[in-house]
């Protein structure tokens, strides 16, 4: 990543896709939240665009690719690198389980599990008509072993079947 831009792993990984000649779409809740990045990345002389896209919903899934394959094509890679609960992390005193508010816990389903199988159905068709394409999944160390405190990021742990969902597609 260029010095001064932080855009963590997701934004890592735009910017070398793209460096590597690829055009590159960027999903987003908010479009906002990818105006800078998709800048660096255009100042880098690569192309891409911004898709807005909520894991929570089904047809804003489907909306989104639609637009993508409208505007881009079907894509030849995706990489699901959806992280969750920015602005939500919860103080350490409140962290324990009867303190977790259920709408983060759906939220963490949502991006988890719901939001990659959806993704998956969404993408995997064209890939397995063309006979190439992959599917990558970024995820979180701490969806595999317990620990007390996830740098106030609670809960991680239904990322444990977005691994087993990454299993059973490769399969």
């Amino acid at each position: 990543v260029p010095v001064g831009v932080q855009w963590g792993v997701g934004g890592a990984v735009a910017q070398k896709f793209a460096a590597e000649g690829f055009f590159t779409v960027l999903t987003t809740r908010t479009e906002s939240n990818a105006t800078g990045l998709l800048g660096a990345i255009r100042e880098q002389g690569n192309e891409g665009m911004i898709v807005e896209l909520d894991l929570s919903s089904q047809d804003s899934i489907a909306n989104a690719f639609k637009t993508i394959r409208a505007e881009a094509g079907e894509p030849d890679v995706v990489i699901y690198n959806a992280g969750y609960l920015d602005g939500r992390e919860l103080p350490a005193d409140k962290e324990l389980l009867e303190h977790v508010p259920v709408s983060i816990l759906d939220t963490a389903i949502d991006v988890a599990i719901r939001g990659p199988f959806l993704v998956a159905q969404e993408v995997l068709p064209a890939m397995r008509k063309k006979g190439e394409g992959s599917f990558f999944f970024s995820n979180n160390s701490s969806s595999l072993r317990g620990r007390k405190r996830v740098t106030g990021k609670s809960p991680y742990y239904p990322r444990v079947m977005m691994r087993t969902l990454a299993q059973v597609l490769t399969e």
